[in-house]
């Protein structure tokens, strides 16, 4: 998946900083091996599409400007605690992709959206999945995952993402 994150932080430009992944669609090489990219504005929307050079990986992003915080829906009794990501952690694996995201680099940085999909990928391994973002996740804070059908539902004190596997 590196292959595919990475061919997006090349194309990534400066008036994207501080744009909120709203959705992540992932799926593994078909033997393609051909690079793609493509962005569409549509509105307030950014569409970011990729194809890893080396691996063929697709990757998809929904982009958008952060709205004002709305009440999620809180985090039920039968989640069960998964991980937390440490504002060192964050920025390092910031680093390593060469995104140079601000949000990433405060205090008490936004979790990558990258790093929350790999994350959730190395605990449900699939060769696709669909994630989408309803609440950022920030430094130490406390990550819940509930499993339902094909469904992954991640909470901190509201819901976060749910992933959907295919």
């Amino acid at each position: 998946m590196k292959d595919a994150v990475k061919a997006i932080c090349r194309i990534w430009r400066p008036e994207w900083q501080g744009m909120l992944m709203g959705r992540l669609t992932y799926k593994k090489g078909n033997g393609e091996n051909k690079a793609y990219e493509e962005i569409i504005r549509d509105g307030k929307l950014l569409r970011v599409a990729v194809r890893g050079r080396k691996s063929g990986e697709f990757l998809e992003l929904i982009l958008s400007k952060p709205s004002a915080p709305k009440e999620g829906e809180k985090r039920p009794d039968e989640a069960a605690f998964w991980k937390s990501f440490s504002a060192d952690e964050v920025r390092a694996y910031s680093k390593a992709l060469g995104d140079h995201n601000e949000i990433h680099y405060t205090e008490k940085p936004v979790v990558s959206g990258f790093q929350i999909f790999e994350s959730v990928m190395e605990e449900y391994p699939s060769d696709g999945m669909k994630i989408s973002f309803h609440h950022p996740v920030f430094s130490g804070e406390e990550v819940y995952l509930m499993e339902k059908d094909q469904k992954i539902e991640g909470y901190t004190d509201q819901l976060c993402f749910v992933a959907v596997r295919s």
